[in-house]
C-alpha cells in the first residue's frame, strides 16, 4: 500500500515532465518518488496507447520496458477478434470452460482484452514484480485473472491442458541486442513444440515484424494463420496462429491488415503470391499505386497485379500503374502528373518515396535541397530497368 502523499503527487503531477520532477525529489522527502515516476510517466503513455487502461485510476504501471513492448489497444483488440472468430467456428469447445494462458503475461495488455471471451483466464510471467502488478491490476478492474509466478516451461510441465495459449517470446538477447529469428527469442517456441502440441488446441504467437516469417513457419507445421498487422501504416506485430486440431499445413492463410485506415485486408497464400499472372508496365498510366505497409511486409506483389489488374513497374520496384482507378486498393493512390528532370528539383517542395531507386528519400532530399510539402508527392522509382522520378498528387 502506498502512502497518500505518493498518490497525490501521483495525481497533482500527471501531466509533468517526469526528467524535471526527478531533479525535485528531495523537496518531497514523504513520497515513494521511483514509484510516483513511473507511474506519471506510464500513464502519459497509455493515455494514447491504452486508453481503456489509463482510465482505470487504480491501474499500477511497471518499468517502461515492459510499456514499451507491450501491445497498443488497437493491435490487443484486434488479437481479441482473432480468438474470438476462432472459438465461434471450432467445434467441440465448451464455451462454459474455455480457459486462456498468457505465458509471457508482461504488462498484462493483451489478457485485459481477450480474458472477456473465457471463463478461466492464468497470466504467467517469470517476474516477480509484473506478477504482483498484474495480481493488483486485474483485481482493481474485476478482472477474474489468476496469476502465475513461473516461467513458461514449468508451467507447462505442470498444467493441465488450456483451450488457448498465448505466447509473446522476448525478442532480445541477454545483451538487450534485438534478434531476428525465432530460435534465438525466449523462450524457444522449437523446444517447447511438443509440449505445446499437448497442452492447447490453439496457440496464438506475437511475434516482431522483423522476424523472418518464412523462416519461423517452417518451425511452426500447425499453423494456419499469419496476420501481419499495421496501424496507420507502421507495422507492429507479426500473429502466428497454430490449430493443433487439425493436421499440419504448408499453406496458412496471410492476414495483412492496416488497422486504423480504410484499407481492406488482404487474405492469401504463398501459394498463390507464387503462381499469381503479374503484369508489367512499359509505360506510366494515369494512376500510381502503393501498397500499404502491411502488404509489403507480408510480400504479396504479384498477387496486387493479378487480383486489381494492375501493372507493376519493376520486378523489385513494388509500385504500380493503371489508367482506370482501382478504388479499393490497399495502400496509397497517386494521380500522376508526369516525369520530372532531377535538375528541376533544386529548392523545390516534395514528399518524397523513393522505390528501388539509386538513391534513398533522405538522399534525394539533401542532394537537390527539397524541402517539405504535404500535398505533392516526389516518387522515385524504377520503370523496367530505368531509374525515373515522378510527380503525383495523393488521392
Amino acid at each position: 500500500m502506498h502512502s497518500r502523499a505518493t498518490l497525490d503527487f501521483i495525481v497533482s503531477h500527471a501531466n509533468d515532465d517526469v526528467r524535471d520532477l526527478a531533479l525535485q525529489q528531495k523537496q518531497y522527502p514523504d513520497v515513494d518518488i521511483a514509484f510516483a515516476l513511473r507511474q506519471i510517466e506510464g500513464r502519459q503513455i497509455c493515455r494514447k496507447k491504452l486508453p481503456a487502461i489509463y482510465a482505470i485510476k487504480e491501474w499500477y504501471y511497471p518499468r517502461h520496458l515492459s510499456l514499451e513492448q507491450c501491445s497498443s489497444q488497437e493491435t490487443a483488440s484486434y488479437k481479441k477478434d482473432i480468438l474470438s472468430r476462432l472459438l465461434r467456428e471450432s467445434s467441440g469447445l465448451c464455451n462454459d470452460s474455455l480457459t486462456i494462458a498468457d505465458l509471457t503475461g508482461g504488462f498484462g495488455a493483451d489478457l485485459f482484452f481477450m480474458s472477456d471471451l473465457f471463463y478461466r483466464s492464468l497470466y504467467i510471467d517469470a517476474d516477480a514484480e509484473l506478477c504482483r502488478l498484474a495480481e493488483h491490476n486485474f483485481a482493481a478492474c474485476n478482472k477474474a485473472v489468476s496469476v502465475r509466478h513461473c516461467r513458461a516451461e514449468e508451467f507447462l510441465d505442470m498444467t493441465e491442458p488450456v483451450d488457448c495459449i498465448m505466447l509473446d517470446p522476448s525478442r532480445r538477447d541477454k545483451g538487450g541486442n534485438k534478434v531476428f529469428y525465432l530460435d534465438d527469442c525466449e523462450p524457444r517456441v522449437s523446444e517447447l513444440y511438443t509440449l505445446l502440441h499437448e497442452k492447447c488446441r490453439f496457440l496464438l504467437l506475437k511475434l516482431s515484424p522483423m522476424l523472418d516469417m518464412h523462416n519461423a513457419l517452417r518451425q511452426l507445421p500447425h499453423a494456419c494463420e499469419v496476420h501481419i498487422v499495421a496501424v496507420s501504416g507502421e507495422v507492429k506485430e507479426m500473429l502466428v496462429v497454430c490449430d493443433f486440431s487439425k493436421e499440419p499445413t504448408e499453406e496458412p492463410l496471410i492476414h495483412a491488415v492496416n488497422l486504423q485506415t480504410t484499407d481492406n485486408e488482404l487474405i492469401f497464400t504463398n501459394k498463390e503470391e507464387r503462381t499469381a499472372e503479374c503484369l508489367y508496365a512499359d509505360s506510366l498510366c494515369q494512376y500510381i499505386y502503393e501498397p500499404n505497409a502491411a502488404i509489403m511486409k507480408a510480400g504479396a506483389f504479384r498477387l496486387l497485379s493479378y487480383r486489381f489488374n494492375l501493372k507493376k513497374l519493376a520486378v523489385n520496384s513494388h509500385l504500380y500503374t493503371s489508367e482506370q482507378l482501382v478504388a479499393d486498393f490497399p495502400g496509397r493512390v497517386f494521380l500522376l502528373s508526369g516525369i520530372v528532370h532531377p535538375k528541376s528539383l533544386h529548392h523545390s517542395r516534395y514528399s518524397i518515396i523513393a522505390r528501388n531507386y539509386p538513391l534513398s528519400a533522405d538522399q534525394i532530399r539533401a542532394k537537390y535541397k527539397i524541402g517539405q510539402s504535404t500535398d505533392t508527392f516526389l516518387i522515385a522509382t524504377r520503370l523496367g530497368n530505368k531509374p525515373i522520378i515522378m510527380e503525383g498528387r495523393k488521392l
